[in-house]
């Protein structure tokens, strides 16, 4: 035996404590320190071929640096290049690198996670690449392609480009083979969002209210107590509450108190002081109810048996609102709401049309896009209609047709209306007007003016609602306060009818309420537009 084979021979022997060395080609160890796993693979599975000898310099066990470009992963289509050497380990196990190249262990090789701590010196795999400011980092280790499987698409950035690679690293790892020229994946389908009711019209939303009002309810106890009431401290709490705050405050107080918060208030507090506490304790959900319920009852008192009243509890309602109100007002009456309103003898012709359509709830959502086709054809439709139309089927689709689309959709029948040749300068609102115009039509045109404003500019389309609350002799104080209580629900709402109302007006909503009004009535109405 020549020195070479003894050397050779020693090299290979275990050393002491019956340890056997680790297989040819990985570095020699030190005793105590952790190992690479043995060359006998998964159990079970044949041992794979062993790694060739490093190349280096004699002494040193690890492999030189490679040049940039070598630590590359195989092609995506799981098909080696030519250039890559056959396998010469057992079948089914990966091949053996070239010698002098230093690859990637097979998968499954690895040292398990927590197990293996990193070796001291020389370290063979690059650093991460730094992640880009406004994208994700690059993955961890483990979540590299899989040969033969698409890689998860990079996030869009700021360009919609992934992040640049780190030297040595390939910039981008295309799909899968079979997509000529590597197209983008699609785009997820889109989903329409979740419709849930108006906060204040569905009660789960008491689940999203932190905290609890037990304080509140324990002051409003003390407020409403003793021979006098505490005005100012009902105005400050009852006026700065949200609609689910509203309804935990209230399921608060009968829980805490055993008392009804809207009957106690009713009890204690009287006339339109009174009326704006009330509107604010039922919630906006009882309040479109109770509106409906008063303008169906066909008595004329309480501000009641005005059919055009349903404008303001059904009118501009989403349709998960609309089904809230429904749900509501059959618990309060125990009567469908559509039942009253088809047998109201003040709801009929076109206008019955029109509510019938409004109570389906089947509008079109705001969501979805405007069909172009469909508004030309809809203006068309209004074009064609004579002023002071005859009753009639094309008067009834009219009527539906306001009842059934989007505010968007009317938006742009407004937009392409004004854009049409040989409508003489009217506007669509005009035209609209003009249509019902005859006196048996007044319901029906107040009803077809508050949508078509409403989808226009709503904020605008409330500024004059309350102005006709307030204009002439004496104020309407039952429509103001309605209106005045329903703005005040929604905060970026009742900003843009403040803001309108001063465009269109030349004065201040809240300097017109006051001196329209006083005391604690005009206390707590001012204190609605201003929280």
């Amino acid at each position: 035996m020549d020195p070479s084979q003894q050397q050779q021979q020693q090299h290979m022997a275990p050393p002491a404590g019956g340890q056997p060395q680790p297989a040819y080609g990985y570095p020699p160890y030190s005793q105590g320190q952790y190992q690479y796993p043995p060359t006998t693979g998964a159990p079970g599975q044949p041992p794979p071929a062993p790694y060739p000898a490093a190349t280096g310099a004699p002494g040193q066990p690890h492999p030189p640096p490679a040049a940039p470009g070598q630590y590359q992963y195989p092609p995506a289509t799981g098909a080696p290049p030519a250039a890559y050497p056959a396998a010469t380990g057992a079948p089914g196990q990966p091949p053996a690198p070239a010698p002098g190249q230093y690859q990637y262990p097979p998968q499954g090789y690895y040292p398990p996670q927590g197990q293996y701590p990193p070796q001291q010196g020389y370290n063979p795999y690059a650093p991460a690449p730094a992640p880009v400011p406004g994208q994700q980092p690059p993955q961890p280790a483990g979540a590299v392609p899989v040969p033969g499987q698409p890689p998860a698409p990079y996030p869009p950035g700021a360009y919609g480009a992934p992040p640049p690679a780190a030297p040595g690293y390939p910039a981008a790892y295309p799909p899968a083979a079979g997509y000529p020229g590597y197209p983008a994946y699609p785009p997820a389908a889109p989903t329409a969002p979740l419709l849930t009711p108006s906060p204040g019209y569905d009660e789960t939303t008491l689940a999203t209210v932190p905290g609890n009002l037990s304080e509140e309810a324990k002051k409003l106890k003390k407020a409403l107590t003793g021979f006098n009431t505490d005005e100012a401290r009902l105005i400050s709490i009852l006026t700065r509450l949200s609609a689910p705050e509203m309804a935990l405050l209230r399921k608060t107080y009968r829980h805490e108190i055993g008392k009804s918060l809207e009957e106690v208030v009713a009890d204690r507090v009287a006339r339109n002081f009174g009326e704006v506490l009330l509107a604010l304790v039922r919630g906006p959900l009882m309040n479109d109810v109770i509106i409906a319920g008063l303008a169906l009852t066909n008595t004329g008192e309480s501000g009641g048996g005005e059919a055009w009243q349903l404008n303001d509890a059904l009118l501009g309602r989403s349709n998960a609102d609309l089904r809230a109100i429904k749900g509501a007002f059959k618990s309060r009456y125990g009567v469908e709401l559509g039942t009253r309103v088809a047998r109201n003898p003040k709801v009929t012709g076109p206008l019955g049309k029109f509510y019938q359509a409004v109570l389906r709830a089947e509008r079109t959502e705001e969501y979805l896009p405007v069909d172009m086709g469909l508004v030309e054809g809809d203006v068309g439709k209004f074009l064609a209609a004579p002023k002071r139309m005859d009753a009639g089927p094309a008067e009834d689709e009219l009527a539906v047709l306001l009842g059934t689309r989007s505010e968007a959709h009317l938006r742009a029948v407004a937009v392409a209306w004004d854009a049409r040749q040989g409508n003489a300068g009217v506007s669509f609102e005009k035209k609209v007007a003009a249509i019902w115009a005859a006196e048996g039509r007044k319901n029906m045109k107040r009803a077809a003016l508050w949508v078509v404003r409403g989808a226009v500019d709503r904020g605008a389309a409330e500024a004059k609602l309350l102005r006709k609350t307030m204009k002439g002799l004496g104020t309407r104080d039952t429509l103001l306060i309605r209106r005045v209580v329903r703005v005040h629900w929604d905060q970026a709402r009742c900003a843009a009818v403040k803001d309108a109302y001063q465009r269109r007006f030349g004065a201040g909503l809240v300097e017109e309420i006051k001196k329209e009004t006083s005391g604690d009535y005009e206390k707590a109405l001012v204190a609605c537009l201003v929280r």
